[in-house]
């Protein structure tokens, strides 16, 4: 539902705000990317990086998310099985977002087919225990909870325009 009431709508932007280490700029940038997952026929060409050491609002926010779209319209597939065409990938096929609460910081080898999935392009991906492909096609926003960033061997400018880093830096306590 709808909530229209202004102070509700305030809190959450200030708390927004201040996960953000009060950049208004990035809460601006990151409501920007996350209405683009409302919009499935149109790609952003973006994958958000939410980066920070825990306990810092990253699981939250992306739980928000999920809240949002519904479980059936998000998958939950890492960059590291794009990475190497793996067939969890067949279920990126007509996502609103791919939500990866805490990433892997593994080694990314090659990433021609994140790229091409990141950029809503076909790309063919080998099912389990077959030697035929199918083609997956998504226009989801991908979105990844990390410790710290992986490292890739692309350093490409391809690579890096599609991705988006939002820094977590404040931790909180358990209550």
């Amino acid at each position: 539902p709808v909530n229209n009431d202004e102070a509700d709508k305030a809190e959450v932007y200030a708390t927004l705000v201040e996960w953000l280490d009060d950049s208004e700029e990035d809460v601006q940038s990151l409501l920007a990317h996350l209405a683009t997952a409302l919009a499935p026929h149109w790609s952003a060409v973006k994958y958000m990086l939410l980066i920070g050491e825990g306990r810092n609002g990253k699981s939250v926010l992306l739980k928000m998310v999920l809240a949002l779209l519904g479980s059936h319209n998000v998958s939950h597939v890492t960059r590291q099985d794009m990475s190497a065409s793996k067939s969890t990938c067949l279920d990126l096929q007509n996502r609103l977002a791919n939500i990866v609460f805490d990433g892997p910081a593994s080694y990314l080898k090659d990433s021609g087919p994140e790229k091409s999935l990141i950029a809503g392009e076909v790309t063919p991906i080998r099912r389990l225990y077959s030697s035929l492909t199918t083609p997956v096609q998504t226009n989801g926003l991908f979105i990844e909870g990390l410790n710290r960033e992986p490292k890739t061997g692309d350093k490409s400018l391809a690579l890096q325009k599609r991705l988006v880093r939002f820094q977590f830096t404040r931790t909180y306590e358990l209550d």
